[in-house]
């Protein structure tokens, strides 16, 4: 490590391997994590099963890092480790990478490739996205922008179904070496360029309360797509319905993270049902129910389910002492 330029924290303490670099054990208070990592949704459950094991064994892989010239190191592959371990108040074991990358989104699309849990669909599709976007801004143009670079992207990979109007003077000249820096890139990161090609018309084509969701980690790449077309389905059917607009279908969003596809697909069934039914002030019982379920969320699985099923019954006692008010 360059201890001139970025000296080791206090509690980062060498453990030499033979034949490899030292292993340096740290506190998690004096890493952090990257701002570009290529993973958005962590799935509750692989968790707490990677909790049980740290608990009991400790971090045995350890995390590479990166010296960012910062007050602490950045993390480029291990971010669950980081997360269970600091939750754990566990020190861990790191390993300083030397790797020269592209970029941050490459460093954790190559990362990510090593790693046994594989990136879902658009954590995959964005991070290649991320990673040829900033290739060409800075060898190309530096004032390209992501929303141009998805343009320019989608003529690239496909000219006669998308005809581009304006066509920057550098992909005219230097198209053939965009093409061949594409077709390296997408071998190298295992995305047929068929399969890049259709998540970006998808991802495009959805509104975009649905594209933040996917950006910020609250749903999976099929769990946006059945929520995109429900938000349509249930726009067709109920116009103008409060329930429909931005703040609350991200907080629709938000409250069906933590859930699987068919309990996504469940809980959007019954939401449709409630927005058909006669419109009615909610009660402050209702709201307050309604705001604690979203704040499940952030609770660990185990401890989530048993909230959410206490809420559940609270709000049937509720309804049933509604109906026993209402009675002659």
């Amino acid at each position: 490590m360059q201890s001139e330029t970025h000296p080791l924290p206090e509690t980062a303490a060498p453990l030499l391997l033979r034949n490899s670099d030292p292993v340096l054990m740290m506190a998690p208070d004096d890493l952090e994590e990257s701002p570009e990592q290529a993973r958005r949704r962590y799935d509750p459950q692989e968790l707490e099963a990677l909790k049980a094991s740290v608990r009991r064994y400790g971090v045995i892989v350890p995390l590479l890092v990166q010296d960012q010239g910062g007050q602490r190191l950045r993390v480029i592959s291990g971010h669950r480790r980081l997360r269970v371990a600091r939750e754990l108040g566990l020190q861990v074991p790191c390993l300083l990478s030397r790797t020269p990358f592209r970029g941050a989104a490459e460093a954790e699309l190559v990362m990510a490739a090593n790693q046994q849990q594989p990136l879902d669909p658009f954590e995959l599709f964005w991070t290649v996205l991320r990673v040829t976007w900033e290739y060409h801004r800075e060898l190309y143009d530096p004032a390209l922008s992501l929303e141009q670079w998805m343009d320019l992207l989608r003529y690239v990979l496909d000219p006669g179904a998308a005809p581009l109007e304006g066509q920057p003077e550098w992909l005219r000249l230097r198209y053939r070496e965009v093409m061949e820096s594409l077709d390296a890139d997408l071998k190298a990161f295992g995305l047929p360029a068929a399969q890049l090609r259709d998540r970006l018309i998808r991802y495009r084509a959805m509104l975009p309360v649905v594209q933040r969701a996917l950006r910020e980690g609250r749903l999976s790449w099929e769990g946006a797509r059945s929520f995109n077309g429900w938000v349509k389905r249930a726009r067709r059917l109920f116009p103008e319905h409060p329930a429909l607009g931005e703040e609350a279908l991200w907080a629709l969003a938000q409250s069906l993270q933590a859930l699987s596809l068919r309990e996504l697909r469940e809980a959007l069934q019954r939401e449709l049902a409630r927005l058909g039914a006669p419109r009615r002030e909610a009660s402050e019982a209702e709201r307050t129910i309604r705001r604690l379920y979203r704040r499940t969320a952030r609770l660990e699985q185990d401890r989530r389910q048993e909230v959410r099923e206490r809420l559940r019954l609270l709000e049937q006692e509720l309804k049933d002492i509604e109906a026993l008010l209402e009675q002659p």
